[in-house]
């Protein structure tokens, strides 16, 4: 059986001070093979020459410039065409992140099956204005997502969804295709997720209802894993 190699996706769009902090931070991995596949959606000018700067060093093994804002699905589509066609895994890693402890991937990988698996989740009551009481489809958070190389391309983000919607649907194809869609609930020592500082969106993006999110899922649902 091969190795694990881990192609990791990180999605760059200005933010400067949060990218250099999550590739610093991605230093202290251990025990698993990876590479960094940078896409950058058209930073300013700053980004870029540090970027570069970064891929000189080998702290980026691919990089991407985009002349454009292609957001988090093309972005990611994207990044995960042009990762290492020896990597087993893809990673889609937010770049507001930090890496807190060495084995953080290993134990993503140790609990993944054949389909996704992340640190974090989402969903639940109240979500979308879901009255208190119904229950909305648990799902895989997206700041950490780890899925098997050979099923995101097959599966891909929908590019109709331009942005974190795209994920939820992705999932809801896997589960219903008999793949695992797995999420860890406690994470914090592993790994810190900022949120809402990876670069500002200001493109207006297709959002769908909860009525149509609920019939992606069926019923379904990503397995929650409190503990690891």
């Amino acid at each position: 059986m091969q190795d694990p190699k881990v192609s990791i996706v990180i999605l760059v769009h200005n933010a400067l001070f949060c990218v250099i902090r999550t590739l610093n931070s991605l230093r202290k991995t251990r025990g698993v093979i990876y590479e960094t596949v940078v896409v950058d959606n058209d930073s300013r000018l700053i980004t870029k020459i540090v970027l570069l700067l970064y891929f000189v060093m080998k702290r980026i093994n691919r990089l991407l410039f985009v002349g454009e804002n292609t957001l988090f699905s093309k972005g990611n589509n994207l990044g995960s065409r042009i990762s290492s066609e020896d990597s087993t895994h893809i990673l889609l890693l937010n770049s507001d992140v930090r890496i807190n402890r060495p084995d953080w991937l290993s134990v993503l990988l140790k609990h993944h099956e054949r389909g996704a698996i992340s640190f974090g989740i989402a969903g639940g009551n109240d979500f979308l204005g879901v009255q208190s009481g119904e229950e909305f489809p648990k799902r895989a958070d997206g700041f950490c997502f780890l899925i098997d190389r050979h099923v995101y391309l097959t599966y891909q983000l929908d590019e109709h969804y331009q942005h974190w919607w795209s994920l939820p649907e992705l999932q809801a194809r896997l589960l219903k295709a008999g793949l695992r869609v797995k999420a860890i609930r406690d994470y914090d020592d592993w790994i810190t997720h900022f949120g809402g500082k990876s670069g500002k969106v200001r493109q207006r993006v297709n959002t769908p209802s909860k009525e149509t999110v609920g019939s992606w899922f069926d019923g379904s649902g990503a397995d929650i894993i409190d503990r690891v």
